[in-house]
C-alpha cells in the first residue's frame, strides 16, 4: 500500500473516532470534495495541509506521515516472526511477541503503517483464535478503512500481512479460490524466504481442499525449490509438503508413491522433531489410511491405537487437529470400537459449530454407533438427515464414505433403486 493510501485510510480512521464529520475537519483548510478524496487516496496532500489537519484532528503531524522502511527494519522483523508463528499456529509465543513489540504502543499514535501492520496481526490471532467479537470489532473500526484502498503497496511487508490476513479470513469461511488467491499474492510479495515457502504450503492446503491435485502437485515444486534457499535447519517445512504430495498421490489412487512420501515425512519428523507437534498425527493418519486401503487390518488398529493414545493426552486442539482427530474417530467407528470414538468425539464437540466439518462427521459417528446396536429405523432417520446435508461437505471422499454406507444398507433391504439413487447421489429426501 502506497504512503496516499495509508495516510487517506489513517485520516478516516481519526476523523471517525473523534465523531467529526468531512465538513467539521476540513473548514477553513481544504474543501471537503478534497478531503474526500483524501481519505480514499485518490488525491495527495500537501505537507502543510497534513500540519493543519493534524492540529484540527488533536494528535501530532508525525501520525500523517509515513517513515521510511528502514527506520522500523528491526520493528518488521518482528512482525515477520509473528506471521511465521501464526502459520504453524503458535498463536500464543505469536500473541506474546506481539504485545512485547508493541507493549505501550496505541494504534492512534504510531505511524499508519505500523498501526496497520499491529492490527492485521492482531485479527489474524483473533481468528486463529475464534474471537468472533474481537474480529468484528478491529474490522469495523480499523481494517475496514483498508477495503477500498488499491494495495499496489511500496511496502512489501503490510502487504504480505494484509494478504496471509485475509487468507486465513477466506478459508475460515471455506472460501478456499479466494484464500488461495490471497496466499498466492502473498507469496508473490513477501521477501522473506521462510514466510514464502509458508505462503507456499498455505496454496497448497487450499489446492488439496479445491480437488485440484494437479495445482498441489505444481506447488509442491515451487514450495521445495523455495525451501531450498532455507538454512538446513529451518528446512523442516519440507516434512508438509511431502505429506501433502503424499496426500494428492493417495487421492490420486497412487498407494504406492503415497505410501513412500508418507514414509519419507515420518523419517524427517526424526531430523526435525520440533514439527512432530503439528504434523506427526496427521502422518500417521495418512499412514493408517494406506493401510486400510491395503487390507492390513492388525497394523491398523494397532497404529489407530498408538495414535488415540497420543491425541488423547492433548490439553490444546490446533487447527490441524480437528479433521485428523474426526478422521480418527470413524476409523475407530467404523471397525465398532466405540469406545474410542465416543472419546473423540467428546474432543470435538465444542469446536463442531464453528467447522461444519466435524459437525457432519460427528453426524456420520452417531449413525455407526446407533447402526451397530441395531437402532435400523433410528440410524436410517439418521442417514437421511446426514444425507440431506453431507453434500455442502468440502471432502468428496467423506461425502463418497457416507453415501456408500447408506447405499449398502438400503440395498441389504432390497430397496435397491434407494441405495442407487442414493449412491448416485439422485435421491429426492
Amino acid at each position: 500500500m502506497d504512503a496516499m493510501n495509508l495516510i487517506g485510510a489513517r485520516l478516516r480512521n481519526l476523523r471517525k473516532q473523534q465523531n467529526m464529520t468531512l465538513k467539521e475537519v476540513a473548514h477553513g483548510i481544504i474543501s471537503v470534495p478534497y478531503l474526500s478524496k483524501i481519505e480514499r487516496g485518490k488525491k495527495p496532500a500537501a505537507f502543510e495541509t497534513l500540519v493543519d489537519l493534524a492540529e484540527r484532528l488533536g494528535v501530532e503531524e508525525e501520525l500523517l506521515v509515513i517513515k521510511s522502511e528502514k527506520e522500523y527494519s528491526n520493528l518488521y522483523k518482528s512482525f515477520d516472526e509473528i506471521v511465521i508463528l501464526l502459520l504453524n499456529h503458535e498463536v500464543k509465543k505469536a500473541e506474546e511477541l506481539l504485545h512485547e513489540v508493541t507493549s505501550g504502543m496505541n494504534l492512534n499514535y504510531v505511524p499508519a503503517d505500523i498501526a496497520f501492520s499491529q492490527a492485521i496481526l492482531q485479527a489474524t490471532i483473533y481468528y486463529r483464535k475464534w474471537d468472533e467479537l474481537a474480529i468484528k470489532e478491529i474490522e469495523e473500526n480499523i481494517l475496514s478503512a483498508l477495503d477500498n484502498y488499491d494495495l499496489t503497496a511500496t511496502n512489501p511487508h503490510i502487504q504480505s500481512y494484509y494478504y496471509q490476513y485475509l487468507g486465513l479470513k477466506y478459508f475460515v469461511k471455506s472460501d478456499y479460490q479466494n484464500s488461495l488467491n490471497s496466499y498466492e499474492k502473498a507469496f508473490s510479495i513477501s521477501h522473506n524466504i521462510k514466510l514464502k515457502s509458508l505462503f507456499c504450503c498455505k496454496e497448497i492446503i487450499n489446492a488439496v481442499c479445491l480437488v485440484n491435485y494437479d495445482l498441489v502437485l505444481s506447488l509442491v515444486e515451487t514450495a521445495q525449490k523455495t525451501i531450498q534457499s532455507l538454512k538446513e535447519e529451518e528446512q523442516g517445512i519440507q516434512i508438509q509438503v511431502i505429506y501433502y504430495k503424499g496426500y494428492c498421490y493417495f487421492e490420486l489412487g497412487l498407494v504406492t508413491q503415497a505410501a513412500s512420501c508418507i514414509q519419507e515425512a515420518l523419517a524427517l519428523l526424526e531430523r526435525f522433531p520440533e514439527w512432530k507437534r503439528e504434523f506427526e498425527a496427521l502422518i500417521r493418519l495418512k499412514y493408517i489410511e494406506i493401510a486400510s486401503l491395503q487390507k492390513e487390518e492388525t497394523l491398523v488398529l494397532k497404529e489407530a491405537n498408538e495414535l488415540f493414545n497420543m491425541v488423547i493426552k492433548r490439553d490444546e486442539l490446533r487447527p490441524n487437529d480437528y479433521l485428523m482427530i474426526g478422521e480418527l474417530m470413524l476409523i475407530f467407528a467404523e471397525r465398532s470400537h466405540f469406545e474410542e470414538a465416543r472419546k473423540l468425539q467428546i474432543m470435538l464437540e465444542p469446536f463442531s459449530e464453528k467447522f461444519i466439518e466435524l459437525e457432519y462427521y460427528i453426524d456420520f459417528m452417531k449413525a455407526l454407533d446407533i447402526f451397530a446396536h441395531d437402532s435400523i429405523d433410528m440410524y436410517e432417520k439418521s442417514m437421511l438427515q446426514l444425507l440431506k446435508k453431507v453434500q455442502n461437505s468440502n471432502d468428496p471422499v467423506f461425502i463418497e464414505r457416507v453415501l456408500k454406507h447408506a447405499s449398502t444398507h438400503f440395498a441389504s433391504k432390497n430397496q435397491y433403486k434407494k441405495a442407487y439413487s442414493i449412491l448416485k447421489s439422485q435421491y429426492k429426501f
